[in-house]
């Protein structure tokens, strides 16, 4: 014997594997919450029904309404936050703008502090750049630009500081190679990192190493 519920025969007979009512109006509200796929062909609808899903419009509308409160009133929230996001993105670009041109002098500073060492040429220098993207650039085109060079490099990423080996090939040719340069000084900003024979990087946790870092990388002997 199966129970079975008709909510309307030329509509829905099912046969009841859940909780049983009465009558289906004691269910009241009634609310989707998700919806996928468990199994091919198969999907999964979970729903609540009765107080607790009063309760859960109760909550949305109050996070509507504080929604509306932080966007000053606005009667759209949604065109409200579009606006917003589209700010955002605008801001997102300009800052982006503006990286690439600090980078470009940050460039034309590194070379200019740029200084034999025997047969090679090194550079170490702190920037003030938090960009892990431009600050690979910058060190690929110097060391693309001068194959003797050795590149050390300080920043503050969030806060936290970070250290960029970088060798040309002539410099990886005379038995150097970055992965143990970065080991060696990370070590003074209580970090770690890794790479390549001729880029590699590392973060760490002591902000007041940093500068100690880039002391011992100015006695780098190529």
């Amino acid at each position: 014997f199966v129970r079975v519920v008709t909510f309307d025969r030329n509509y829905s007979v099912e046969l009841c594997g859940g909780t049983p009512v009465p009558a289906t109006g004691t269910i009241g509200l009634f609310k989707i919450i998700s919806e996928g796929a468990v199994a091919a062909g198969v999907r999964r609808i979970e729903a609540i029904t009765g107080e607790a899903a009063e309760q859960l419009v109760r909550d949305e509308m109050d996070l509507l309404h504080r929604i509306k409160e932080l966007l000053k009133g606005a009667k759209d929230p949604v065109k409200g936050i579009q606006q917003i996001l589209d700010e955002k993105h605008s801001l997102e670009k300009r800052l982006e703008q503006l990286n690439r041109e600090k980078a470009s002098e940050i460039k034309k500073s590194l070379e200019a502090s740029i200084v034999a060492r025997g047969d090679l040429k090194i550079v170490v220098k702190e920037i003030d750049l938090d960009a892990a993207d431009l600050i690979k650039n910058i060190a690929f085109d110097l060391k693309a630009a001068y194959p003797e060079l050795i590149i050390v490099l300080g920043n503050f990423n969030a806060g936290k500081p970070m250290l960029t080996v970088a060798l040309g090939d002539k410099a990886i040719e005379a038995g150097l190679d970055a992965r143990v340069i970065i080991k060696d000084l990370a070590t003074a900003i209580e970090g770690g990192g890794g790479g390549q024979v001729f880029y590699a990087t590392a973060g760490g946790s002591k902000s007041e190493g940093l500068k100690m870092a880039l002391e011992k990388a100015i006695g780098l002997n190529g």
